[in-house]
């Protein structure tokens, strides 16, 4: 699986985060509805997307990254 970057400019720093395990497809109708109901993303394709992916971690990984003033 990929993992996300998140920034705030009141915070010049961002996390990156790598999640690697099980996926599977999210089909069941009351199982969508969480994620549907507070996703805040939008697709980078820039057309909607309906399929959502759940990942059962086996390894979790990251990174701070911290901008200097140059």
């Amino acid at each position: 699986m990929e993992g996300a970057a998140w920034w705030s400019s009141a915070n010049p720093s961002a996390r990156s985060v790598l999640v690697a395990g099980e996926a599977r497809t999210v089909t069941e109708p009351h199982a969508v509805e969480r994620p549907e109901a507070h996703s805040r993303t939008t697709p980078r394709a820039g057309t909607p997307r309906n399929v959502w992916i759940t990942v059962t971690p086996g390894r979790v990984t990251g990174r701070r990254i911290v901008v200097r003033d140059r």
